[in-house]
């Protein structure tokens, strides 16, 4: 759509010609490529060094979601990791959802929060 608007104004409107139909897919195509980027963005998930159960996984996975405002997604989730029935394949779908980080490197993040706002004060 930004393509079709652009080569409409930049072509016909600003009477640029080729010229324009160049710069109407080069922005549209920018445009594209950052709406990607932001669709692939997953929360950071602090799973490693959690128990293993793979319900409790499920559900920090799900809170973690949820918090991020896709509630839709953490459904979706615990669904298609109910239906798999194998604890590797669960794994691999939360895996699909979240980026799985370390409960390290959460607590280091909390405390660098902790020391920035003691220096504020």
């Amino acid at each position: 759509m930004v393509n079709i608007g652009g080569n409409a104004v930049l072509i016909y409107g600003f009477k640029m010609g080729v010229m324009g139909a160049a710069l109407a897919s080069l922005v549209s195509r920018a445009i594209a490529c950052f709406a990607v980027l932001y669709l692939l963005q997953k929360p950071d998930c602090p799973l490693i060094g959690q128990d293993g159960n793979i319900f409790n996984l499920m559900g920090i996975a799900s809170r973690t979601l949820k918090q991020n405002g896709l509630a839709d997604q953490a459904k979706e989730m615990c669904d298609r990791i109910h239906d798999s029935g194998d604890y590797y394949k669960a794994l691999g779908i939360i895996g699909e959802y979240v980026n799985i980080t370390s409960v390290d490197d959460a607590q280091s993040e909390g405390e660098d929060f902790e020391e920035e706002m003691g220096m504020q004060l």
